[in-house]
């Protein structure tokens, strides 16, 4: 399942076997809900990939683009930390939601609704999303028209479906 080369370096023999054993260990883990680190894996098997970071990441964000489970979990054994996945734009000026996996919270400086839209959405907890707040931008310079039709009494209409 991993296959480490970085220069002239490669995995093999028993390197390769206990390198194995440590992923599978943990990707059982994060499989059955038990976290993503292990006491003994990750501080004498894994640590030299958390070093090719820095050492001292905390969380990875990733943007809404898929990615295939496999490849988030493989990072979650590597650098032992939660993933977060994150919804922004830059007419929001920072994430305009961010949680584990694929729900999460609003910044704190943001609110949220969702506008119906006809044809689109017949399930009231699903619409259209609109932003409020200080980090919502006032329109786009010098494009009256364009602003007018993204920014609706202060909130801003961002285009995307969304669910509650």
């Amino acid at each position: 399942i991993l296959k480490l080369e970085h220069d002239n370096f490669v995995l093999t023999g028993l390197n390769h076997w206990i390198v194995n054993k440590a992923v599978n260990a943990k990707l059982y883990n994060i499989k059955n809900g038990l976290g993503f680190t292990h006491s003994i894996y990750d501080s004498h098997v894994l640590y030299k990939l958390r070093q090719m970071l820095g050492g001292k990441v905390k969380i990875m964000l990733k943007d809404l683009a898929p990615v295939e489970s496999d490849v988030l979990d493989l990072l979650k054994v590597c650098f032992c930390v939660p993933i977060y996945e994150a919804f922004g734009l830059g007419e929001a000026y920072s994430l305009g939601a961010m949680g584990l996996e694929t729900e999460g919270g609003l910044s704190m400086l943001l609110k949220l609704k969702l506008k119906y839209v006809p044809g689109l959405t017949s399930n009231p907890l699903r619409g259209e999303i609109c932003l409020f707040g200080p980090e919502v931008t006032p329109g786009y310079f010098n494009k009256p028209e364009k602003t007018s039709k993204i920014i609706k009494n202060g909130w801003f209409h961002t285009g995307d479906l969304g669910m509650i």
